[in-house]
């Protein structure tokens, strides 16, 4: 019934990317034998984000007080499932655009251990914020977590008091959920990061495609972008999502393995 539905708000731009993988495939071999790491598709889609962020400056920001306010550097923040996906935490890689495959993979491994090990400090910083909510109604949590979120994420503030720093997802959030067998999954932003992008990577599998008039079969991964359409529009929207294909179907002629 029209009486259910309220006049549409939401500013969020869906698109799907299907990326003919096999290429990357052999580049991600390629570099995990030159640096003896097992350097993954998050790494390169994470790294690739930031790689399609540098040709659209518009997706780098904040909006504060309705006024776009760009970022010094380009970040990129990954999720991280904690107690077996009963929690979640996440990582930020810091000017990403400057980085290499190798030097992402050692932030990685550094990061993830710091927040999924019991004893780690990201881990007891990460205990130390959530706890309370635990303890308080959701409807109040709420309102702390939104006043939290604008004075971190749109004022620009950092909070050491909650150990909480300013704009700590920075500009996009990049999911895998390939390992759940899933081939398409939206999704949609979570208030508290207040990005401009989110990623979603889903499983690479084997599909057939027209090559030059022929039927062949390749992998092929398939992700999912969100675009908050407050700060690009739909046709460079469309454009950033063919950037991040084209960074991913050729990786060497962008990006560097150390």
């Amino acid at each position: 019934m029209i009486s259910t539905w309220s006049d549409p708000s939401g500013p969020e731009i869906y698109t799907q990317i299907k990326v003919r993988f096999t290429n990357a495939l052999e580049f991600l071999e390629k570099a995990s034998k030159e640096t003896g790491k097992k350097v993954t598709v998050t790494h390169l889609v994470c790294r690739s984000v930031g790689e399609a962020v540098k040709y659209f400056p518009e997706l780098n920001g904040k909006l504060m007080f309705g006024n776009f306010v760009p970022f010094d550097t380009i970040d990129v923040s990954c999720l991280v499932a904690l107690e077996e996906g009963k929690d979640l935490g996440f990582i930020c890689f810091k000017d990403i655009d400057h980085k290499d495959l190798a030097t992402i993979y050692d932030e990685t491994q550094k990061k993830v251990g710091s927040i999924r090990g019991k004893e780690g400090e990201e881990r007891k910083i990460h205990e130390k914020v959530s706890a309370p909510f635990k303890l308080i109604p959701t409807c109040v949590g709420a309102i702390i977590m939104e006043t939290f979120s604008w004075l971190g994420g749109s004022i620009g503030l950092d909070l050491p008091m909650f150990n909480l720093k300013r704009h700590p997802f920075g500009c996009a959030t990049v999911t895998n959920v390939g390992t759940f067998n899933v081939e398409t999954i939206y999704g949609p932003f979570p208030p508290v990061e207040r990005i401009a992008m989110l990623v979603v990577i889903s499983s690479t599998r084997d599909e057939a495609i027209v090559v030059d008039g022929q039927i062949v079969v390749e992998k092929v991964l398939t992700m999912t972008v969100t675009f908050d359409n407050r700060f690009i529009d739909g046709h460079r929207a469309a454009k950033a999502a063919s950037k991040m294909k084209e960074v991913l179907e050729r990786p060497g002629d962008f990006l560097k393995i150390s």
